[in-house]
């Protein structure tokens, strides 16, 4: 499979989810600390966290946030992009 493949889906093959405050919560409890607090440490994306928490499929899947979310640490705004470090993968 060519490496443009694996990233670029047709429309049809997208699943966009809203996430509500309940399942942004459960996420956000992942979190140990974001991106503005240690850029060094924080490398995943917190949409991986969020695949985690939905069950959903991390190449086909987009996320909405109802609101940001919150770093625990530095309570600065994380979005889908923002990179973060897990307490637990």
């Amino acid at each position: 499979m060519p490496y443009r493949d694996f990233f670029d889906s047709t429309p049809e093959q997208q699943i966009i989810v809203l996430v509500d405050s309940a399942v942004l919560r459960k996420a956000q409890n992942l979190i140990a600390f974001c991106q503005y607090c240690d850029s060094e440490s924080s490398e995943f994306p917190f949409d991986l966290l969020l695949d985690r928490v939905t069950g959903s499929d991390p190449t086909r899947t987009n996320y909405i946030l109802e609101m940001p979310a919150k770093c625990p640490n530095c309570s600065r705004d994380v979005l889908e992009k923002t990179l973060v470090a897990p307490h637990t993968l």
